[in-house]
């Protein structure tokens, strides 16, 4: 999907959350980063800037639940702030979706989810290519949960788009 589509179908929605879905080397980050360059009024939001700053701040390793408790409240400010957010993570557990749509329900008007649609042989070869310590399995986990529960609007998002990447 072009990014002209996607910036048509955003516009529309005043107040809103972006949600990224997709596996590690997808593509979301590279979209994200787009989308918040070409959107007024939002802001990107993600873990891993997150867990680099919490460690700088706490002086040590931080617990998966400390990111996202920091995560969370990050967004909740911005959007009680009047920012809308692009939230830029795998988002690839069904579980992990509806624990973020609780937190933001009350704080935001529309939540828009883009679901990166790159197939897994091209996830793979990014994890190659990538100077990260990553197992391999961790970016099929995360396909194979997105592509056997993918994201719908009864999760409570206003609009589900599919987005393949050039």
């Amino acid at each position: 999907m072009y990014i002209d589509t996607i910036l048509d179908e955003i516009d529309a929605y005043e107040s809103s959350m972006i949600m990224m879905v997709g596996s590690p080397f997808s593509g979301k980050t590279r979209l994200a980063k787009q989308l918040e360059k070409e959107l007024d009024g939002y802001v990107r939001v993600s873990p891993d800037y997150i867990k680099e700053d919490l460690k700088k701040e706490l002086g040590r390793d931080v617990l998966t639940k400390e990111i996202y408790a920091r995560v969370f409240d990050t967004i909740v400010k911005y959007l009680d702030a009047g920012v809308n957010v692009i939230y830029d993570a795998p988002n690839d557990y069904t579980y992990n979706r509806k624990k973020i749509m609780n937190v933001v329900q009350n704080h935001v008007q529309h939540v828009i989810c883009l679901v990166m649609t790159t197939d897994l042989a091209t996830c793979l070869v990014g994890l190659d290519n990538a100077d990260i310590d990553m197992d391999p399995k961790r970016v099929e986990d995360s396909y194979l949960s997105i592509h056997t529960r993918p994201p719908h609007i009864f999760e409570g998002y206003d609009l589900v788009m599919g987005v393949g990447l050039n």
